[in-house]
């Protein structure tokens, strides 16, 4: 028999459904809620508060993203709490008045452990930083994906012609934010190299938002004279993404500090290669479907992606072995460790 759940959305959408339709397939009853976001980033309205206590009420846990004010609120309630953290904890590279926040978020997980709560998170990376930060290990739940990622939306030529990305070509795809922990300058500098060697390869650079490096991501390619290698795609429908994947020979993913990697397991998904730093949660799960290069190294990241535009045997054989082990991240799997984590602290109260 499930347990009653009450679930505050995540930022992530497809984590929000993924768990939350697994988690009812397992018998559980689960209802999202969606906090404002804090003033400050730290502490909320009373309002929103009470609102989330009430609600509490008729369930047997609560499933929190990291927030200090309702973690103490709910806690000193008496409701049983889990608390997941979404990547790892930035105190140490924190600077400036990010460092105010990331004290607080570190704060926040301290107080929610303290107060008997099981604390999550999404990587043995992010569980590594957490515990550093916190002196307190959380329990690691990697996320799933959902069997729509497995279907072809496209052949890659239709594909290609929908996000006018050139026939011909190899195509290695990033998908990230414009901010330093992603790392675009470590691509750009490996674009820089590949297009020197081989104008063959082209590479689809598609950018989340509006971030404060997509000027100097967009500078960069102009200056080096790569606009005939490289196309800047900023946001777009959710439904096109896959089109993305479809289009593509290639993954490439160059984030120093990732806590899991979505764009990662969903090209794994659509068979994709995928070519992932050596820091973070990708470098766990990718498996013999990827291949590693060193964090900031883009002399070794453009010899492999050179390499692999070549090799089409060895591009589709690691596409192959991607998706054979992305079919086991499934959503159900995730929500069967979270069930263990609900049972485990509803019994402990």
């Amino acid at each position: 028999m499930g347990v009653r759940v009450l679930f505050e959305d995540h930022g992530v959408e497809n984590y929000n459904v993924g768990l939350t339709s697994a988690l009812g397939a397992l018998g559980c009853e689960v209802t999202r809620f969606r906090l404002r976001p804090a003033y400050f980033r730290v502490l909320r309205t009373s309002p929103d508060l009470i609102g989330a206590a009430a609600a509490a009420r008729d369930y047997d846990v609560v499933h929190l993203n990291i927030h200090m004010d309702a973690t103490v609120v709910l806690s000193l309630a008496g409701f049983p709490l889990v608390v997941t953290q979404h990547g790892p904890s930035d105190l140490e590279r924190a600077r400036g008045g990010e460092r105010v926040y990331a004290y607080a978020r570190a704060t926040s997980l301290k107080v929610a452990s303290a107060l008997g709560n099981q604390l999550a998170t999404i990587s043995r990376y992010a569980a590594d930083s957490i515990s550093s930060a916190v002196g307190v290990r959380p329990a690691v739940v990697y996320h799933g994906i959902g069997p729509e990622w497995f279907r072809r939306v496209a052949p890659s030529a239709t594909a290609r012609t929908a996000l006018r990305i050139p026939q011909g070509k190899r195509v290695a795809l990033w998908v990230g934010r414009g901010t330093e922990y992603k790392d675009p300058m470590t691509l750009l500098r490996a674009i820089r190299r590949v297009h020197s060697v081989n104008q063959n390869v082209f590479f689809v650079v598609k950018l989340w938002h509006s971030m404060p490096m997509d000027a100097e991501i967009e500078s960069f390619v102009v200056r080096n004279g790569l606009a005939s290698s490289v196309l800047i795609i900023h946001d777009m429908q959710p439904e096109l993404i896959p089109y993305l994947y479809a289009a593509a020979d290639m993954l490439v993913h160059t984030s120093r500090e990732e806590g899991f990697g979505f764009a990662v397991l969903e090209a794994m998904a659509s068979a994709l290669p995928v070519v992932v730093s050596d820091r973070g949660g990708p470098s766990e799960f990718v498996g013999a479907g990827g291949i590693q290069f060193r964090a900031g190294d883009d002399s070794e990241l453009a010899d492999i992606v050179l390499s692999l535009s070549e090799d089409e045997v060895r591009r589709n054989e690691l596409g192959r072995v991607a998706a054979e082990v992305a079919h086991t991240m499934t959503w159900d799997r995730a929500a069967r460790a979270y069930m263990a984590l609900y049972r485990n602290r509803i019994d402990s109260r």
